[in-house]
């Protein structure tokens, strides 16, 4: 029974890291779901908070303003930021945008066109939080992009959280056009990105934080509130025209190709039922023809009230690349008298290389060569942002970003060996301890690394680094028992376990074991040495207490399982500690080697009725401790290093098919019992697969290939290699987003409140 559980969860384990070839049919049919209209996951934070927010037209849930929709659930709107066309989306490209005050709610407008595009401290001052929604199109020179990049840089400057509510991208399905250069950035166009980037605003968002393209070294608090059943493949049609010249789904999609012409002396049809779906001028001849007339939106149209002849577009078929042919084509009809503003053309293609081929009548093949490279470099750094997938994700859009070509198979028998002995990064790393932890494991071929203290917005590179020095996958593992601020700075903080003990909400406890998985997900990590499930009978522990959920056997073994199961539905793996039960104790094994001892009786109706539980349920790793429990083992080998404890206990007593992992091998606990031996090797001796926080690796890998049997190490690496496999470790490392917003997220952060209320 419990083998056909293990392999369940590594299964499912499997499918959270991994994309199916084909989209799955039940799905596709879901339409996308704008993040705005999910309240739980994001109005829970918002309460009691003076909001402001970034809204225009097209911020409407269902066919309600978000305005009218956060004040009817008692949100505190205390101000409105409106970008280009303003907070009801009528006014012209380009026009000047007063500030203003709404008219229905009173709450006072602001505007981010014009000379103030961007917020000052004065107009952040009386704001805990801004929220963002706006919709987007995908495309470079579309401002809204522009305001969120100002957002973005005040919110850091000023230590402000933003809230993104993402939307779809209607152009999300391709990448297309030349990337921006340093001397044509202006307001339409502020980063280096090429015209279609494929990015929704949230995934944008993380990419500006990253890449660090703000003007700013401090750190933006940003939290996205992601899209259910979103991917970027997938066409939609927009409820809401994002802006008063683009009034329809196929407009949306020219618009890349025929922008360039507002650089022109050609038409797009400003002042008519259809702009950027034909184009015209007065100056040529042809059967179709219309005439642009002043309208809202659109006062002052280009040829406004002449006779202008050209194409009609609104029949051609949507394409996933940029045509241009049209301005091609035109700039050979018009010659000189083609251009309006040439500097202007150039901000829109982000560089003056296009006029100049155009002008030179270069083909659109060869046009199109010269962006592959750009194009290219941008897709690499693009993929580390993605929160949805290219393609159909079965579970989570988890996206590889170490993309060289990883082994499968260990060449000699000290590789095998250094896939069990694993070390640690030490806190607050410097530069020559990331370097040398990189030599480490590129040398030797360590099979996993454990992290300490660092900041979120390191750990990310140093992972990365870590897999660039590997030939073989690497896990990454961390003590992340209440989550990642447990050792992460800058991370949200998770209540102690003992909290989270006393809930009675089961759903709850079960996701926040989802929420420490996302948070360690988000940041690359694929281990957690958690849930703790010592039960804590002895008030005088020192090492234990608050870590654990409580002091009744029942109660912490159901918790256990909930957080565990949580965290391995998050692909995940989820270590069970400490391994026989650390609760009731008078030394901390950290300084120590603690001896427990209670009878066997009272060892299976208390501590171990937690390590059954959750071994039953699926757990995919457990962690042996560095203590004495002779009713156990009678020689007085700490259970860590005791044959004993690990092999006739937990594997054939409790049916234990997954990892085991010594609990670190730095610990005094360790040291006195190993005796002056090699501990790793006492411990892999004993059963366990991995001895962890190794201190000299090659000392260690000596020993263990000299003393330990091929058959043991060939079964533990076994062990080793095939749950790498199931996470996905040979496709590269599962990563998304960018670590500070998924794992400092709007629903972290509620969770933590619906555990501190209850």
């Amino acid at each position: 029974m419990f083998k056909k559980i293990f392999l369940l969860s590594l299964i499912a384990l499997c499918a959270v890291s991994s994309c199916s070839s084909q989209p799955s049919e039940e799905l596709t049919e879901v339409p996308a779901q704008a993040a705005n209209r999910e309240f739980s996951r994001y109005v829970p934070y918002l309460q009691g908070k003076r909001v402001a927010l970034v809204v225009n037209a097209s911020s409407l849930v269902d066919s309600t303003h978000l305005v009218d929709t956060l004040m009817s659930q008692g949100i505190n709107i205390v101000k409105i930021f409106a970008p280009e066309h303003g907070f009801r989306g009528e006014a012209d490209a380009g026009a000047h945008i007063e500030d203003s005050r709404d008219g229905r709610t009173g709450v006072p407008i602001v505007s981010l066109y014009g000379k103030n595009k961007k917020p000052t401290c004065e107009q952040m001052r009386n704001i805990d939080v801004v929220v963002y929604d706006l919709q987007d199109v995908g495309v470079r020179f579309f401002t809204y992009i522009s305001t969120l990049h100002y957002l973005l840089e005040a919110c850091a400057e000023y230590d402000k959280p933003i809230v993104v509510l993402d939307r779809p991208n209607p152009n999300g399905d391709y990448i297309d056009g030349p990337v921006l250069e340093p001397d044509c950035k202006s307001f339409i166009g502020m980063d280096p990105l090429p015209i279609v980037y494929g990015l929704t605003s949230g995934e944008l968002a993380c990419m500006i934080l990253g890449e660090k393209w703000l003007d700013t070294k401090k750190n933006c608090d940003l939290k996205v509130v992601t899209m259910s059943h979103y991917y970027h493949h997938k066409s939609f049609h927009l409820d809401v025209p994002p802006s008063p010249n683009l009034k329809s789904d196929h407009a949306v999609r020219l618009y890349p190709s025929l922008c360039f012409f507002e650089a022109s002396n050609v038409s797009v049809g400003r002042g008519t039922d259809c702009p950027f779906e034909i184009l015209g001028t007065p100056s040529l001849s042809g059967d179709f023809t219309f005439t642009p007339k002043s309208r809202a939106g659109a006062t002052k149209p280009l040829h406004q009230d002449q006779l202008c002849h050209g194409l009609d577009l609104r029949s051609i078929a949507d394409s996933k690349s940029i045509n241009l042919d049209y301005i091609i084509r035109y700039k050979k009809e018009l010659g000189e008298g083609f251009w309006k503003n040439k500097r202007t053309f150039d901000l829109l293609a982000g560089t003056s290389l296009l006029r100049r081929q155009i002008e030179d009548g270069l083909s659109t093949d060869s046009i199109y060569k010269t962006w592959e490279k750009g194009l290219n470099d941008f897709k690499a750094k693009r993929r580390k942002y993605l929160l949805y997938g290219d393609e159909h994700f079965v579970e989570h859009p988890y996206i590889g970003l170490h993309n060289k070509e990883l082994k499968y198979e260990l060449p000699t028998k000290r590789d095998s060996v250094a896939q069990l002995i694993w070390p640690a990064l030490v806190g607050n790393p410097s530069e020559k301890d990331i370097k040398a932890l990189c030599a480490l494991v590129g040398k030797y071929n360590v099979g996993g690394v454990l992290l300490k203290q660092m900041s979120i917005y390191d750990i990310r590179t140093i992972i990365e680094r870590i897999d660039s020095a590997a030939t073989f996958p690497v896990f990454i593992a961390i003590d992340g028992e209440n989550g990642l601020a447990m050792r992460i700075e800058d991370a949200v903080k998770f209540p102690k376990n003992i909290v989270v003990g006393r809930q009675l909400d089961t759903t709850l406890i079960y996701n926040y074991g989802r929420a420490i998985g996302k948070q360690l997900r988000a940041t690359g990590i694929d281990i957690d040495f958690g849930p703790v499930v010592d039960v804590n009978t002895n008030p005088k522990n020192p090492v234990i207490g608050a870590r654990a959920f409580g002091n009744k056997p029942d109660h912490v073994a159901l918790c256990g399982s909930l957080v565990m199961r949580g965290m391995q539905r998050e692909g995940v793996i989820a270590v069970a500690k400490h391994f026989p039960g650390h609760g009731d104790t008078m030394v901390d094994s950290h300084v120590g080697l603690p001896v427990v001892n209670h009878c066997r009786a009272r060892l299976d109706s208390v501590e171990l009725v937690p390590f059954k539980r959750v071994i039953d349920d699926g757990v995919m790793g457990v962690m042996s401790a560095h203590l004495v429990v002779p009713a156990l083992d009678a020689t007085g080998e700490a259970a860590s290093m005791s044959c004993q404890i690990i092999d006739s206990v937990l594997r054939k007593e409790l049916g234990f098919k997954g990892l085991v992992f010594s609990d670190a091998v730095n610990m005094q606990g360790s040291i006195s019992a190993a005796k002056g031996e090699v501990p790793e090797l006492k411990m892999l001796l004993a059963g366990n697969d991995i001895a962890e926080f190794s201190v000299d690796v090659p000392r260690a890998i000596d020993a263990v290939a000299k003393y330990l049997p091929s058959d043991k190490l060939k079964e533990k690496v076994s062990r080793v290699v095939e749950a790498k496999r199931r996470c996905g470790l040979f496709r590269g490392r599962s990563m998304f987003g960018y670590p500070p917003a998924i794992a400092n997220g709007v629903e972290m952060e509620i969770i933590c409140q619906k555990i501190a209320s209850k």
